[in-house]
Order: structure tokens, then sequence, then C-alpha cells
């Protein structure tokens, strides 16, 4: 069997009364993914890289003949040993480039003040700065289960959830390995 899916996958969605919170399990591509039956319209899905259990709908129209991946996934993946643990703050990309001074210094400070207590830090940089990438980095580097961002626009929510889906510029900037 064959699921062709070409959209982010993700893999909790919950509609609230502020909006749709979501969490990327994957960046967007073309997959094709081999499936076993799990019971109940639900099945386990490979593609080699990434593995999900989630329900299917037949294609209808020009994807007739094919399943799609209804609505969002779940996903066993272990975190234990992965990119988690290969983050470099002070890493430098195979161009040269690296995490700018204010956003070292940011991830330094937050890294401090959870190093004393569990509450609430906020991070204020300039415009261009590289909020986004600093937010990924933070991420990373609590090795943080969850992660809630409010934005005010939807256009930035999809900007972010992209980058989030991605990680960004942080291989590019030698903060995650190029793996």
């Amino acid at each position: 069997m064959e699921v062709k899916h070409n959209e982010k996958l993700c893999l909790e969605s919950v509609r609230t009364k502020i909006g749709q919170v979501t969490r990327l399990a994957a960046e967007t591509k073309s997959r094709a993914f081999t499936g076993e039956s799990l019971g109940d319209e639900t099945y386990l899905l490979d593609d080699g890289e990434i593995q999900v259990k989630a329900k299917l709908r037949k294609g209808r129209g020009k994807n007739k003949g094919t399943l799609r991946i209804d609505g969002c996934v779940e996903s066993d993946v272990d975190f234990s040993d992965s990119f988690y643990d290969g983050v470099n703050i002070n890493g430098i990309g195979p161009s040269g480039w690296e995490l700018r001074p204010p956003q070292k210094g940011a991830i330094h400070g937050l890294l401090c003040h959870w190093s004393l207590s569990s509450e609430v830090a906020t991070i204020v940089l300039p415009t261009g700065t590289g909020k986004t990438e600093t937010m990924l980095v933070a991420s990373l580097v609590d090795k943080a289960s969850k992660t809630l961002i409010i934005v005010p626009t939807i256009e930035l929510k999809e900007q972010i959830a992209e980058k989030f889906g991605t990680w960004g510029m942080l291989r590019k900037l030698g903060v995650l390995s190029n793996k």
C-alpha cells in the first residue's frame, strides 16, 4: 500500500477558543509511505525517515485511487538520542555563518535563568535580530517536549510553524549538524 502526502505532517492539532494549536512533525515535502493496518482505519506509516500512526481516507478527483492522511497523526518518536544531543550554540556553519551575538547572549541568559528558577522568562530582541531562530535554539537546548508560541497574525503563525518544521537556518548556522 502506498500513501501519498504533500503537506506538513503534524503530531497534534487542537482547536481552542483562541485558534488552532499545532505541533509539527516533519517539513513540507512529497512523501510516499508504506502502511500496515492497525484496525479502525488507523495505519502505521513509514517512509524510511519517519514513522507515524494516522487515519486514512480515499482520495477524490485527480487523487482518486490514492489514500490520503486524514487530519493529524501520532508519533512514537523517541528523542532521547537525537538532534537534541547535537545542538551547538557556538557552532559555525559550512559557509562560516553562526548565531549573532544577541542570539547567543539571549540563549545563555535564558539557560542561566532556568538554572536558578522555573519561572517564566521573557527575551526581548530588536527587529531583524533573529528571534525565531533564538526560539528554535531555546526549544532544542531545553529539550522542550512542548513550546507555546503566541502570535498576533495567521501569517506569522504559518511563518513560525514552517521554521519549526524545518529548524529554520540552524543547520546553515552550525547549531545543528547536517545529518
